[in-house]
Order: C-alpha cells, then sequence, then structure tokens
C-alpha cells in the first residue's frame, strides 16, 4: 500500500512540474502585418534595438521605432502584407510609470496650519499651546 501512495504522489510531482513550463512564454515576436499608409504599432512593449527583421521589404522603405514600437513606411511594398520578426523587453520604455497617481496624494501635499491635535500625545497640552503660540507669532 506504501508502495502505490509513493508512486501516486511521484505521478502527481511530475505531472505539476511538466505544467509549469507551460507558463514560460518567449519574448520573440512574429507577425504578419497589413501594409498601411497610417503608422503602425506593433506591441505595446518596447522592442530590442537590433532584433526587428522583415521580409519582403528593404529597410530604406521604412522607419522603425524600437521604444514604441512603431512602422512607418516612406515607400509601401507592391504586397498587402510583409512578415515581421522582433524580440520585446518585459515592459514599454514610452510608458508612463507612476508610483502613486497625483489625485490620490494631492490632499497631502496642501499646507496645512499647525493645531495642537495634530502634536503626539506624549507632549503635554502646555508645551504644545505654547509650542503652537511661538509658531504662529513666527507666521
Amino acid at each position: 500500500m506504501k508502495f502505490v501512495c509513493f508512486i501516486a504522489v511521484c505521478i502527481v510531482c511530475l505531472l505539476a512540474s511538466t505544467s509549469a513550463w507551460a507558463q514560460v512564454s518567449s519574448n520573440i515576436r512574429v507577425k504578419k502585418i497589413a501594409v498601411q499608409v497610417a503608422p503602425a504599432q506593433l506591441d505595446s512593449l518596447s522592442v530590442v534595438p537590433g532584433s526587428f527583421r522583415m521580409k519582403g521589404a528593404d529597410s530604406l522603405q521604412y522607419v522603425w521605432d524600437d521604444v514604441r514600437a512603431t512602422l512607418q513606411w516612406i515607400k509601401p511594398p507592391n504586397t498587402d502584407s510583409v512578415w515581421v520578426s522582433y524580440r520585446v523587453f518585459p515592459f514599454g520604455f514610452a510608458n508612463k510609470v507612476y508610483r502613486y497617481q497625483y489625485d490620490s496624494v494631492a490632499n497631502f501635499l496642501k499646507p496645512c496650519p499647525c493645531r495642537s491635535e495634530r502634536i503626539p500625545a506624549t507632549i503635554s497640552r502646555d508645551l504644545a499651546s505654547s509650542i503652537t503660540q511661538v509658531v504662529l507669532a513666527a507666521a
């Protein structure tokens, strides 16, 4: 009975470890894009410089922006679509990143008058009132 349980545990561990590999994704992208006059954004992430390759068009026919991952045609090719391949970073360099939104911290940035209620309770009320009078007299 112990041997059967051991085999069952081994099978479950083996299946769990092989399914974990399914979560790993590649940073290589291969796409077939339509040729259009307007600038085309291929990805929301930034492209690794020097990794962009295109089949079906010469590099003098287009302008490529690695940071924004946009393609602008100077002279479109005669075909209706082209194949492109590139590698991406796990983030976009052109995207704005904030630790805090301004709206959520705006109330904490406004100056407020010094009041005795804001002084810690460890200071006596007499000392707190004298500090408040000194601050108000200086202002």
